[in-house]
Parts: structure tokens; C-alpha cells; sequence
């Protein structure tokens, strides 16, 4: 009896262990290839690319947010507009999956390269550029003002983590 009550108690661990991690992390798989090949192409980290579109997201191709921005990396039409011009790439509909982690992924890469650190390209990529640039001239990056972009933060850097664990890339 005792060893049916261990057993059962090791299948409900096991079942809530894989629904927390499909939570977190699930459903990458469809896109794996773009995401792999943007990542080495413009020198992102996969994981960071995957985290950011389950937080974005959660892989939906055809999400748009009230505040317009669309598909998996949930990027604003004015920002592609940007990251097509410094990039010299033709705009696309941002609903086209490819497309849209292509530019996401640039985006990224731009951030992280004007503010030199994933963690304040994150917030950026969250409360936009303008904002990060005033709180890092302020002192308040570490003190981020609004508590969305905290816990936008703070999801991305598990769910990076998350990844980087149980994918092996």
C-alpha cells in the first residue's frame, strides 16, 4: 500500500513538473528552425529569442496586442519600419512568421548593442527605448518604475533559463 502511495505521489510530481515546464516553455517546437537560424545568423542567443516569444506570445503567429503590435515577437509596425531601414531588408507582413522573428530578432540585436546588456535590451524591448535610455540617465534601471516591465523581465530571464536547460542546441 505504502509503495502505491509513493508511486501515485511520483506521478502527480512528474505530470505537475511537465505541465510547469510546457507552461513556461512550451510549444517552441513549430518554429525551432527560423528561431536557430536568426540566432546564428545575427548572433542572438536562442534562448533569449525563444523566451521572449513564449512572453510575447506565447508562439501565437497571429497576435496582436491593443497597442498594434503583431505576431510571435509582437513587434509594433514603426519599429519594423526602423529595423528594415538600418537593416537594409524589404518590410513584410509582420503576421508572416519568418519575417516577424527576423526583424524581432534584429531588434534585439540593436538593443543589445546600444545599451550593451540583454537584461536592459529586455526592459527596453518591453518599455521601449526612450524610457530605458531616461531611467539609465536617472539611475532607476535597477529600480524599473513600472512593475509590468519588472515581471516582463523577470519572465523572460526564466523562461531563458528554462531553455537553456531542457534544450540542448
Amino acid at each position: 500500500m505504502r509503495f502505491c502511495k509513493r508511486l501515485f505521489v511520483l506521478l502527480i510530481t512528474i505530470i505537475f513538473l511537465w505541465s510547469l515546464a510546457y507552461y513556461l516553455i512550451g510549444g517552441y517546437k513549430k518554429h525551432i528552425n527560423i528561431v536557430k537560424e536568426c540566432s546564428q545568423k545575427y548572433g542572438v542567443s536562442i534562448y533569449l529569442i525563444l523566451a521572449v516569444i513564449k512572453t510575447e506570445s506565447s508562439f501565437n503567429e497571429t497576435a496582436i496586442s491593443n497597442k498594434g503590435a503583431v505576431g510571435l515577437m509582437q513587434i509594433l509596425p514603426s519599429t519594423c519600419e526602423f529595423i528594415c531601414e538600418k537593416y537594409g531588408i524589404e518590410n513584410e507582413s509582420l503576421l508572416v512568421a519568418n519575417f516577424n522573428v527576423k526583424v524581432g530578432t534584429l531588434y534585439l540585436k540593436y538593443l543589445i548593442e546600444k545599451f550593451g546588456s540583454e537584461r536592459v535590451a529586455v526592459i527596453a524591448y518591453n518599455a521601449g527605448e526612450g524610457r530605458v535610455t531616461s531611467w539609465l540617465k536617472n539611475g532607476q534601471i535597477n529600480d524599473i518604475p513600472y512593475g509590468e516591465t519588472k515581471r516582463y523581465a523577470k519572465k523572460v530571464f526564466l523562461r531563458k533559463r528554462a531553455y537553456k536547460a531542457i534544450i540542448l542546441i
